[in-house]
């Protein structure tokens, strides 16, 4: 079944995502413990997944929004 020619999984992977974002943004957790935490059972699977959705990779989103609190802080 698809709903706006996206299937089920589609969905399911872009839900996740989402919250992988969200925690990579505001939590200290491990990028390995977030794939976890969201359901992939595979770190590779979620690596393939991620990039797939977002134009970086996970270390560097995460990096990016580090940088970012830390320039927050100081100022």
């Amino acid at each position: 079944m698809k709903k706006n020619g996206i299937g089920i999984i589609e969905c399911i992977h872009d839900l996740r995502i989402d919250e992988a974002k969200r925690r990579l943004q505001f939590s200290e957790d491990t990028i390995r413990s977030i794939a976890e935490d969201i359901g992939y059972v595979h770190y590779h699977h979620f690596l393939r997944e991620f990039e797939k959705r977002v134009p970086e990779k996970p270390i560097k989103y995460k990096a990016d929004f580090e940088s970012e609190r830390q320039f927050h802080y100081l100022t």
